[in-house]
């Protein structure tokens, strides 16, 4: 019995060791499951943060990484601290961001047993998706009458446009009319007002300059409110501006390009590149400004805007011209506004660019108030992918019902008995890009519009995904 009771206390010592053991494991465990979870999180930050700056800017990509990183306490062994954090590009993906940090983290307990610390790795991929580029890649953007300097085709077979602050929004412009669907509304357009609180005000549109390129000069077609047709009088109906109202004035600003290329918001103004245009003092083609461009070319915003008074359309063009290797271009940034008044035509040109960065996604596509025609007349759209196969379109028509289609999407949005089947609404066409996309020719998706009659179309349209441009990248992701 007493032997038996003895055996006792070294059996206890060796169970207490042992339960030691365990729960100086499981402290440590957690402690570095936390730092984990902490460290991932710092890496997500920083690969979100320094994402937006892709893929034009890497360095300045790598700065706000380095920065974020730091606010969450991973601070960078050469700024001082104890981390390694290394953002760096992927391969195959240039609008991806790959942040890894890496920080020692020491024990408590399993120092004991000759581990005093544990480096912990974690990454994060960022994925930016950039703005659609919406028109074309064109040297001129809108109408290029034949018979003016500068001319010679007949362009985009529409007019750029913009309303007056008076003019109704259903008019076809949902952005910069004070006015509601009429503008006894009350509460004016709040639509203008959310954009007006993002930042926004009129309508932008890209001067994308190659690098190489020293100058480039912006020229505009009838920049300013020409009420009357007859100004124009060697052009035939249908390539006169046919401006309308009494807008007062018209205003275009070019910004120089900045490290967030598809933010016109933060952009500073190019200096002499900003002018004010009114009445028949703006006829035929008008250079805006020639700016020298800084080593490297960029993205150079263009706003067009107009003063608070007045109501009306004014329609214009937009060309560009620069000095590089390869041509200097200008489309809609991420939107694009417009007037078409040519009788009888299919009009067909470069609607949006989706490239491959959009396998996998949604891309949404809305027409505000599109349809517009002569009663008798009759207007269809087709958006007809660079490569249709697997693509999926779906909408809700005018009369609420739903429909999905294959490949081209085709929308009656006009007929002879019904001249407006989308007055002054969006009409949402969502695309559904399959895993596999791949682009067959130049990723350019065209737009056929076909009239019949005379239209009277003035609509704004605009691209881009549904929710945020920005997301984290897992293994999964297409």
């Amino acid at each position: 019995m007493t032997q038996e009771r003895g055996a006792v206390m070294p059996l206890t010592a060796l169970l207490m060791v042992v339960l030691v053991g365990m729960v100086a494991f499981a402290t440590d465990l957690g402690w570095l499951f936390l730092n984990a979870n902490r460290t991932q999180k710092a890496a997500d930050a920083a690969a979100l943060g320094g994402v937006v700056y892709m893929p034009s800017a890497f360095d300045q990509a790598t700065a706000v990484a380095l920065e974020v990183a730091s606010d969450n306490a991973y601070i960078d062994a050469s700024l001082g601290g104890d981390a390694t954090v290394v953002p760096s590009k992927v391969t195959g993906f240039p609008n991806r961001l790959d942040v890894e940090i890496t920080r020692e983290v020491p024990t408590f307990f399993m120092r004991l047993f000759g581990v005093g610390s544990v480096d912990i790795t974690k990454n994060a991929i960022a994925e930016m998706i950039p703005p659609v580029r919406m028109g074309g890649r064109d040297t001129v953007f809108g109408y290029l009458p034949d018979g003016y300097p500068n001319a010679g085709s007949a362009g985009d077979g529409f007019w750029l446009a913009i309303n007056g602050r008076g003019e109704r929004r259903q008019n076809g412009d949902p952005w910069n009319t004070a006015c509601g669907h009429d503008c006894g509304d009350a509460g004016g357009n709040p639509w203008r007002d959310e954009r007006l609180a993002e930042g926004l005000d009129g309508y932008y549109y890209a001067v994308d300059v190659p690098a190489g390129t020293t100058s480039v000069t912006v020229t505009l077609f009838d920049p300013g409110m020409n009420t009357g047709i007859s100004s124009y009088p060697g052009l035939p109906a249908g390539q006169k501006p046919n401006d309308s109202g009494s807008i007062t004035p018209t205003y275009f600003q070019l910004f120089q390009t900045d490290n967030t290329p598809y933010d016109p918001r933060d952009n500073p103004p190019a200096p002499g590149c900003s002018a004010t245009y009114a009445g028949s003092s703006a006829l035929g083609w008008i250079d805006l400004c020639t700016i020298l461009i800084p080593t490297g070319g960029g993205i150079f915003p263009l706003q067009i805007t107009t003063g608070d008074t007045g109501a009306g359309r004014q329609v214009f063009s937009i060309q560009v011209s620069g000095n590089g290797p390869r041509a200097t271009t200008v489309y809609g940034l991420g939107s694009m506004s417009i007037w078409s008044n040519q009788a009888d035509i299919s009009s067909r040109f470069e609607l949006m660019e989706i490239t491959e960065t959009y396998r996998g996604r949604q891309v949404l596509l809305r027409l505000f108030d599109p349809g517009d025609v002569q009663s008798g007349s009759s207007a269809t759209l087709r958006i007809i992918p660079d490569a249709p196969t697997g693509v999926t379109c779906s909408y809700t028509d005018h009369n609420g019902s739903p429909q999905t289609q294959t490949g081209t999407c085709s929308v009656v949005t006009a007929t002879p008995s019904q001249a407006q089947l989308y007055n002054g609404k969006w009409l949402e066409i969502l695309f559904q890009i399959p895993a596999d996309y791949a682009c067959s020719t130049d990723c350019w998706w065209d737009i056929d519009y076909l009239f019949t009659g005379t239209p009277t179309e003035r609509t704004t349209w605009t691209a881009g995904i549904p929710g945020s441009p920005v997301r984290l990248v897992f293994d999964d992701t297409p």
